[in-house]
């Protein structure tokens, strides 16, 4: 570690090229095992980095203004970090960082999209009433502003175990944290896509044309999920990291007690986790994306119940926890909440607040 390499060979995706550092794992002639190593910019004489080499720019989906591109290694100048041979174990601090972020941000974009089809609704009239009036409209909002509360409680919660970790040097938090973001950035980040496209509907046609906010928004909202992982790489990443997994389930039981449904649900759940750590890894990664879904509905509903309103608690665990033969499947349908609740969860997210 700390000893200068001259590294070779061709980088598929560099995110952000115009940064001035780039974490890279390759290996070290004769070894078959990666080693992580910083590649700067700027080499320490103050001239360019010579070989380091940006290809082209990947033509994307969305998210241009922050480039991703093609990067060839020609001689760069780097440095070790970590240790030889442990380039996975030492990058992975940075990518369980970067997967708060997504975290994080797909909350936020949640919230985004729910604010803007809440003010849309506010202002548009059919039918001889505002759309935020009308029955089946407010049913779907409900639905909404409950999925986005829950995702923001859980990327918070992952964020204040974040900061115990590194300092208060809490371990407790640190195992909740290794475990938790995984399954956090999996849950939050795969929910986007389609709780902005349900914001996008809210617009009709002009929520699919550029001269409204939501095209941009829906282009943009799978990104997060591909981001330090995508699905597959996250449910797998999970079950590897299944030493830390009591930690979870001790900080999700915090919550027992509070609900009697959703104690029927961890009860349920906490058998098929036993289950899964007896199983061989290859048999445990068919059940790894079930696990993964379930556990972040188990860590959204705590959140909610320990730190949220009791509210949106108990309107989430009705229309998520507790199965019901009359269950459907998109939002707005998947539960009928009733007057009291989508007035109480309206409300609580208006863009105007409302003054009948």
């Amino acid at each position: 570690p700390g000893c200068s390499y001259s590294l070779r060979g061709h980088k598929w995706f560099t995110s952000a090229p115009m940064s001035d550092a780039f974490l890279t794992l390759a290996k070290v002639a004769g070894s078959e095992a990666l080693s992580c190593f910083i590649v700067p910019r700027w080499l320490p004489d103050g001239s360019r980095n010579e070989g380091f080499r940006v290809m082209r720019l990947k033509d994307k989906l969305a998210d241009r203004a922050n480039a991703s591109s093609e990067v060839e290694y020609e001689g760069a100048w780097a440095q070790m970090i970590g240790g030889e041979g442990l380039g996975v174990k030492t990058i992975i601090e940075m990518v369980q960082s970067t997967r708060l972020d997504c975290t994080l941000g797909s909350a936020a974009g949640a919230r985004r999209a729910l604010q803007h089809a809440m003010h849309h609704c506010e202002g548009r009239q059919a039918f001889g009433s505002a759309l935020i009036e009308q029955p089946l409209m407010r049913n779907l909002l409900a639905d909404l502003c409950v999925e986005a509360e829950a995702h923001t409680m859980l990327a918070f919660h992952m964020a204040s175990a974040f900061d115990k970790w590194h300092n208060e040097g809490s371990e407790a938090d640190r195992d909740v944290f290794r475990i938790g973001v995984s399954v956090s950035k999996y849950f939050v980040t795969k929910r986007l896509p389609a709780l902005t496209y349900e914001c996008l509907e809210v617009f009709g046609g002009n929520g699919f044309v550029e001269d409204f906010p939501m095209s941009r928004l829906f282009r943009h909202s799978p990104l997060n999920s591909i981001w330090e992982g995508s699905g597959n790489v996250i449910a797998l990443d999970v079950l590897r990291g299944s030493k830390q997994l009591p930690m979870l389930w001790k900080d999700i039981l915090l919550c027992e007690g509070a609900d009697a449904g959703l104690d029927q649900y961890l009860k349920a759940l906490e058998r098929d986790v036993q289950k899964l750590l007896n199983m061989n890894l290859l048999e445990a990664q068919r059940h790894a994306r079930n696990l993964v879904d379930r556990l972040a509905m188990a860590m959204e509903a705590s959140a909610l119940i320990r730190f949220g309103d009791s509210k949106v608690a108990e309107s989430f665990i009705v229309s998520r926890i507790i199965r019901n033969d009359d269950r459907g499947v998109n939002f707005g349908g998947s539960h009928v909440f009733d007057k009291a609740q989508c007035d109480y969860l309206i409300e609580r997210n208006r863009v105007v607040p409302h003054n009948p």
